[in-house]
């Protein structure tokens, strides 16, 4: 009697755990909301299972293809990676902080290949500018991508910060030795014009006013030089 008991208990185990596998796979895979589901990816990024991230991610499009809520929780996901990204850096952990970042980018860059016309797209291109320039100091990129939201969103509400970043990040570019000094100073000028004239009531007008008043003294005294 004492045995059949305990194959009876070991059975009742077996069924629930099987039960809890089933349940488990159901909540990963589409029978829990894309709140619940994002949750359980961050939840990933935080204990730093990329693997299961990265699988967890491609279910999630792939179940909420065509939800209005997707490029949001594309965005939150991207942005744990960033915060996470912020932390390391902070604790020194450079390399990990680098991967982090990219990790965030190429969640906004999701959000632009899978819901292109979601009102995220201008801030994912912002944001992944920021983090191309400021953080991986990757500048061809991040002008690029800063590009595209002056091009396309001129009216997004940090567009003209995206048009003062193109200015300075190709005077980064220059500094660093990417880009010859002509063809950079042409860019540049132009970029700051750009600010002047498309958002003059904008806190960065002043400043780009004064980089493009720099630079002509500087044409100037350099000519001034050539012609003594």
């Amino acid at each position: 009697m004492h045995w059949q008991k305990k194959r009876l208990y070991l059975s009742l185990l077996i069924a629930a755990l099987a039960i809890i596998m089933v349940v488990m796979v159901v909540f990963r895979r589409g029978g829990a909301s894309i709140q619940a589901r994002t949750a359980a990816i961050i939840s990933d990024v935080n204990s730093s299972d990329d693997s299961a991230v990265l699988a967890a991610v491609e279910e999630l499009i792939a179940d909420f293809k065509d939800e209005p809520d997707l490029p949001q929780a594309l965005w939150q996901i991207g942005q744990q990676y960033y915060n996470n990204a912020v932390r390391y850096y902070r604790d020194g952990l450079t390399e990990q902080a680098a991967d982090y970042y990219r990790k965030a980018i190429g969640l906004r860059e999701r959000i632009i290949q899978e819901s292109p016309h979601s009102d995220l797209v201008p801030k994912a291109y912002f944001t992944a500018a920021i983090i191309y320039s400021q953080e991986l100091h990757e500048y061809e990129k991040g002008i690029e991508y800063f590009q595209k939201v002056v091009d396309n969103w001129p009216d997004y509400k940090y567009a003209y910060d995206a048009q003062y970043s193109i200015g300075r990040y190709y005077e980064r570019l220059k500094n660093s030795g990417g880009i010859s000094a002509e063809e950079a100073n042409l860019k540049i000028e132009a970029a700051y014009q750009a600010v002047v004239e498309k958002y003059p009531d904008s806190e960065s007008a002043k400043y780009a006013a004064q980089k493009l008043e720099q630079m002509r003294h500087k044409k100037v005294s350099e000519r001034y030089r050539r012609n003594e």
